[in-house]
């Protein structure tokens, strides 16, 4: 699999004239006529392609994937704003990526949507290169969009926005390299990892028993906006005690019993959000299917799209960065074990845990991320029908319709509990934290 991988010669080559042209003051260049506002199929049908690409990488489990599509939102912005009337950069907006890319000729007249097009091509050759059908899949895209926007325009217009396009890539790629995560697919679960021992720490969960934690220095990753990481505020956290009276024993017990009598409406509606139904049902390629359906479905124009697509990927970049940050700071046991430990020797939970600490469920802040900012934009109590499980052949209900997106995100976590996963303290901190970092994003991130 390829990510971010080290740069050949001709991506150096073209890194070091990328640096020369940063160090320059900005310059107004010129608006390109060929770019089209209203059109958001531009980068739509790149963030379709990459939920299709992405499960596709070993080791791109959902933090390697939310960073993946953090730099592209950037790229994508970067490549289209200057084409857009009002707009700016971001570089002045994200303290957490202070990013320094190459500045447009202002003697030089180029086609944003190539610009654009292009750049997207070169970051998935190296993002999702060794992705099962790729050159088949993005070179039809690459070259569809291509042939769509290049139409009627002048030879040297086409060349010098292609070179731009890449100028940019190489760039942002050299710069993504600096976070020290680049390569964290080949090693998820990190083998030089020492795990903490003790009376109520992680140990591998039932049924799966996976060996070791997944990312666990996923917390040390470069964010977008620093805020949303070094500020974790949470209303209630969960302490181990062994302790009858205790709130976490109380949780355990009801987890465990809630489970006991699970009835089949839940194991539906666990069924639905359960990210062990395949890519799809995962909450961060969940969210953002959903997010496109809702893209296309409200033909929201070119500039809102980009700047719906900004503040999710970088909302939820920093969520799970905030997430891991927490839950390994506290190592915690998950709830099945705590429970076989403690209550009930005999207890299977209805689906496995990730093999990640206890603490807050990296699920419901996943999910209230996408409900907050899906809310900002589209309004919160806007009904909508879900439509992007369609083709999960385990459902019997295959698209679900809600009142709010905030129904939608309880609902998505609140299966956690009946289901064995995690107790709901750590249900209720991830949507808190979801919340949070994406009220911030959308404060920070002006349009």
């Amino acid at each position: 699999m390829k990510c971010f991988r080290t740069l050949n010669l001709r991506v150096l080559g073209l890194s070091a004239i990328a640096l020369v042209m940063s160090c320059q003051p900005e310059k107004p260049a010129v608006i390109s006529p060929n770019l089209d506002l209203t059109d958001n199929g531009l980068i739509r049908n790149w963030y379709n392609l990459s939920l299709e690409l992405g499960p596709k990488c070993n080791g791109y489990y959902e933090p390697v994937m939310a960073r993946a599509l953090s730099y592209f939102s950037i790229l994508m912005h970067e490549s289209l704003y200057r084409g857009i009337p009002d707009a700016r950069s971001l570089k002045s907006s994200t303290d957490g990526f202070k990013f320094n890319l190459p500045e447009p000729d202002i003697s030089t007249e180029y086609n944003w949507a190539i610009v654009a097009n292009e750049a997207a091509m070169v970051y998935f050759e190296n993002i999702f290169g060794s992705a099962t059908n790729f050159s088949q899949r993005t070179n039809k895209l690459y070259s569809d969009q291509l042939l769509k926007y290049s139409s009627g325009i002048d030879s040297a217009i086409l060349a010098d926005s292609k070179f731009y396009g890449r100028q940019l890539v190489f760039a942002l790629l050299k710069y993504a390299e600096e976070d020290g995560f680049a390569l964290a697919y080949l090693d998820p679960f990190y083998s030089a990892y020492q795990i903490p021992t003790g009376e109520g720490k992680w140990i591998p969960s039932t049924p799966d028993y996976t060996a070791r934690p997944l990312l666990p220095h996923w917390g040390n990753c470069k964010p977008v906006l620093r805020s949303n990481v070094e500020n974790i505020k949470l209303n209630k956290e969960l302490t181990y005690s062994n302790q009858s009276k205790s709130i976490m024993y109380s949780e355990a017990v009801e987890v465990r019993n809630l489970g006991i009598a699970i009835t089949e409406t839940q194991k539906d509606d666990a069924s639905y959000f359960s990210r062990n139904m395949g890519y799809s049902s995962q909450p961060l390629y969940h969210v953002y299917s959903l997010a496109l359906q809702l893209m296309y479905q409200n033909q929201l124009d070119l500039p809102k799209s980009l700047d719906l697509m900004n503040k999710l990927s970088y909302a939820l970049h920093d969520g799970y960065i905030a997430s891991y940050k927490y839950i390994y700071s506290k190592n915690l046991l998950r709830a099945s074990t705590y429970i076989k430990q403690l209550i009930d020797r005999y207890y299977q939970p209805e689906y496995p845990s990730m093999p990640l600490p206890e603490g807050l469920s990296d699920k419901s802040m996943c999910y209230a991320v996408g409900a907050e900012i899906l809310s900002n934009y589209f309004g919160y109590r806007q009904s909508f029908t879900d439509n992007t499980q369609i083709e999960r052949p385990d459902l019997r209900n295959k698209s679900r319709s809600f009142d709010s997106f905030q129904q939608f995100s309880i609902e998505a976590s609140e299966g956690e509990i009946y289901t064995g996963v995690h107790f709901r303290t750590s249900i209720e901190a991830g949507r808190k934290l979801g919340t949070d970092i994406a009220r911030n994003t959308i404060n920070f991130i002006q349009n």
